[in-house]
C-alpha cells in the first residue's frame, strides 16, 4: 500500500491526509468492513501502521512503512 502511496504523491498534490483516508477509512467502506476496521473508534479493532522518513506531508523513495498494531 505504501508503494501505491508514493506513486499517487509522485504524480499529483493531493495532501497525504486525503492519501491515507483512501488507504484506511474509505477502503474499509468499499470492502464493507468499516465496521470492524478503517478507523480509531470504540468497538472497532483498527491495525497501527508506522511510516517513516517523511518530510513534512511527502513520502520520499526512503520511506517504509511497519506494523506496530
Amino acid at each position: 500500500m505504501l508503494e501505491e502511496i508514493k506513486t499517487i504523491q509522485q504524480d499529483t498534490n493531493i495532501p497525504l491526509q486525503e492519501i491515507l483516508s483512501w488507504a484506511t477509512i474509505n477502503g474499509a467502506k468499499a470492502l464493507q468492513i468499516d465496521n470492524i476496521f478503517g478507523s480509531f473508534e470504540k468497538g472497532k479493532m483498527p491495525g497501527v501502521v508506522l511510516i517513516d522518513k517523511i518530510n513534512g506531508q511527502t513520502t520520499s523513495q526512503q520511506s517504509s512503512a511497519k506494523r506496530i498494531i
